[in-house]
């Protein structure tokens, strides 16, 4: 985060990134908004879990990457919007869905580090106990998250 907040500039393709994402959302209603924000969370929380056992390589890599991300919102939201405002803004992240990424970050790089394990566990059992940990924590948290951050984007828009 501090990274980002320092260097906007390394991850302008990010926030552009970011964006547009946002401008995709512009155009949904509440519902439409939520399943957008869930689904693509969703996403990135899968692809840390399945190419986590690529070593863990990529859930590291995104959890950098994302972490870097709300440095530099928090950069370009400071310039414009007051602490109470970036706050708010955060919060669904904060309470759910960054929780729910580091969990599947986490299990991701559990997947990843299995070839040097010395526990009875196969790769199997791994994925079996990972697709339950995704079901039990991850999703759940991730669908609070995108309900709040639904509605905290009707309001902006005003209804």
């Amino acid at each position: 985060m501090v990274f980002g907040f320092i260097r906007p500039e390394v991850f302008s393709g990010l926030l552009e990134e970011l964006q547009g994402l946002a401008s995709e959302i512009r155009g949904r209603g509440f519902f439409s908004t939520v399943i957008f924000i869930f689904f693509n969370n969703l996403k990135a929380a899968l692809a840390a879990m399945v190419l986590g056992p690529l070593l863990g390589v990529v859930p590291a890599l995104q959890a950098s990457l994302n972490g870097a991300l709300i440095g530099v919102v928090i950069r370009e939201a400071s310039e414009s919007a007051g602490l109470l405002a970036i706050m708010l803004g955060l919060l669904p992240h904060g309470l759910f869905e960054i929780p729910a990424m580091l969990i599947s970050w986490g299990t991701g790089i559990w997947l990843g580090m299995w070839p040097f394990k010395k526990d009875n566990l196969r790769f199997r059992q791994r994925v079996r106990m990972a697709a339950g940990i995704m079901l039990r924590f991850v999703v759940p948290l991730l669908a609070a998250a995108a309900l709040i951050e639904g509605v905290l984007i009707s309001a902006l828009k005003g209804g």
